[in-house]
């Protein structure tokens, strides 16, 4: 039997029955900025972590009208001392979901890793454009469609999330001052743990990580080596003119950040 039906049988009977945990921790994001590398990670390191069936569930995106007990059942029953989490890069983005998480869990554990937000946004248009993902593919060029964002798509406070909203948010996705200080308004920051993608090579910081989850490493992390997963091969480089056009579109957001945050990152 395929493994993937057999997960939603057995969710599916969790879900009537009402079995499930609830998670310890989201991974919120950003979108193509080491989600699934964090994840792996803490798959392969953490010997007191449980995985739910799949690392993006899109419950507080995409499904949450299907009800908690829906997405409680993705999650094993935790034995004691045991964590489990899931990692959504939507949720950083989309605006509803900061009061979604609160209401159901006001004291969970949050993840933000960021990303050089002009890199990121080629990244998304790469990965939708030249992957497998042949539904999100962009019929515009890289140059048009951020050029043309503020015109493909608008979102009012009670918009659902949709399709143009998920895929052709390369600019948008980028201006992580106003995702984090959506999410503050709901959450203390003590419950956040923020990475910058050049980090997750640091083992020092993976650690820092683990232990603000309550994870416990493994004796095999001493020597691990921590490769990227799920990266992009582009088949072009960004366009110097595209390259320069975001820098200056990202120039006064960044350093709205750096001051919400309280430190700088060395990008362009």
């Amino acid at each position: 039997m395929d493994n993937r039906y057999l997960k939603r049988i057995v969710c599916s009977i969790k879900r009537m029955t009402k079995i499930g945990s609830d998670p310890d921790f989201l991974i919120i994001g950003a979108q193509k900025a080491g989600t699934t590398s964090l994840f792996n990670y803490i798959k392969e390191y953490a010997e007191n972590f449980v995985s739910p069936y799949y690392k993006e569930l899109y419950f507080f995106t995409e499904n949450y009208y299907r009800g908690i007990d829906f997405y409680r059942a993705f999650f094993p029953v935790k034995l004691k001392g045991q964590i489990t989490g899931e990692a959504t890069p939507d949720y950083l983005f989309y605006h509803k979901t900061p009061k979604l998480v609160k209401k159901h869990y006001p004291h969970i554990k949050l993840v933000v890793i960021l990303r050089d937000p002009i890199y990121r946004a080629y990244s998304q248009y790469c990965h939708q454009n030249f992957t497998y993902k042949t539904m999100a593919n962009d019929p515009l060029s890289f140059s048009d469609a951020i050029m043309l964002e503020e015109k493909r798509f608008y979102v009012q406070e009670e918009s659902k999330f949709f399709y143009e909203y998920k895929y052709y948010s390369y600019k948008k996705r980028g201006i992580y001052y106003e995702q984090l200080d959506r999410w503050f308004s709901y959450f203390d920051r003590s419950q956040f743990f923020i990475l910058e993608i050049s980090e997750l090579g640091n083992k020092e910081r993976i650690l820092e990580l683990f232990d603000f989850l309550g994870l416990k490493p493994k004796k095999s992390f001493k020597n691990a080596v921590l490769r990227k997963f799920n990266t992009n091969v582009y088949r072009k480089s960004i366009k110097k003119e595209d390259f320069t056009f975001l820098r200056n579109f990202f120039c006064d957001k960044n350093q709205k950040l750096f001051r919400l945050l309280g430190k700088e990152y060395n990008w362009e």
